[in-house]
């Protein structure tokens, strides 16, 4: 469903789920005390999306994002693959949601694969504005639903933060096992969302990362599409196609941050 953004902050804020928002406005370094008088003074959502956009420092507090980021997330794939079988070989990777491609290239890396085997999918645009992927990856744009690549062709597949955007999720998991190898390994990430106030506070998340990549508010909205689900869900969902949900350390797979995030790895075995 398209983000509902509609008095959000006050509504998780007059929750049960207000120290999530008060971490997750820490995570992003914003400043906690003048976002809370905006809230209590019932701002709308657009007002506190604007302050943010122009009274952020979350990219110089970090540096690059995309490096930081790429090499963390590059490092915990490979660790999950590893207490899977930690002698799998990995013929061909798909990197489906990439964007620019920071993981994807991380995960190459790691893994010593070479660039024609380091495959990773994209819609066109995100929030709005388009995808400009980094070198050293073999980069395809995608219509969110038919994966371009013949049956049987990937032996890992990487899906981070990226099934609770696809609008038609039936669909799109049909062609997805059908691209994927007998055995094949797939490693999600996804929140662990528990009900509808707990979606509100996912959705403050993406609108935070939208504003910090400094996208107007009503392109914003445009574009926004979630649909969450819990972890015992998405198992359901993943084994009613053919995956079988694999063991990983607890480490990974325990829900963590403000809005629940998790590791989860299935093998295909049918």
């Amino acid at each position: 469903m398209t983000v509902n953004v509609n008095n959000l902050f006050w509504k998780v804020y007059n929750s049960k789920y207000k120290i999530n928002l008060i971490n997750l406005l820490k995570k992003f370094r914003l400043n906690i005390k003048i976002i809370l008088q905006k809230i209590n003074n019932n701002e709308k959502d657009e007002n506190i999306y604007n302050y943010i956009i122009k009274n952020n420092n979350f990219n110089k507090a970090y540096g690059s994002i995309s490096t930081n980021r790429g090499y963390k997330r590059a490092k915990d794939i490979v660790n999950i693959l590893q207490s899977i079988d930690k002698n799998k070989k990995i013929d061909k990777l798909l990197d489906i949601g990439c964007n620019i491609g920071e993981i994807t290239l991380e995960i190459k890396k790691l893994l010593n694969l070479n660039t024609d085997n380091a495959i990773c999918i994209d819609v066109e645009s995100f929030a709005g504005k388009k995808i400009v992927p980094l070198k050293g990856i073999k980069y395809y744009t995608y219509d969110g639903v038919n994966i371009p690549f013949k049956d049987n062709f990937f032996n890992l597949s990487t899906i981070l933060q990226v099934l609770h955007h696809v609008e038609q999720l039936d669909l799109f998991l049909n062609n997805f096992s059908k691209v994927m190898k007998l055995n094949s390994i797939v490693i999600l990430r996804e929140h662990d969302c528990l009900n509808d106030e707990f979606s509100n506070l996912i959705d403050i998340e993406h609108m935070i990362w939208a504003a910090i990549e400094n996208t107007s508010y009503n392109i914003f909205v445009k574009n926004s599409y979630s649909n969450y689900f819990s972890k015992d869900r998405l198992i359901k969902i993943m084994e009613n196609i053919g995956f079988e949900n694999c063991k990983i350390d607890n480490y990974y797979s325990k829900n963590s941050g403000p809005t629940n995030y998790y590791y989860c790895a299935f093998k295909k075995i049918k």
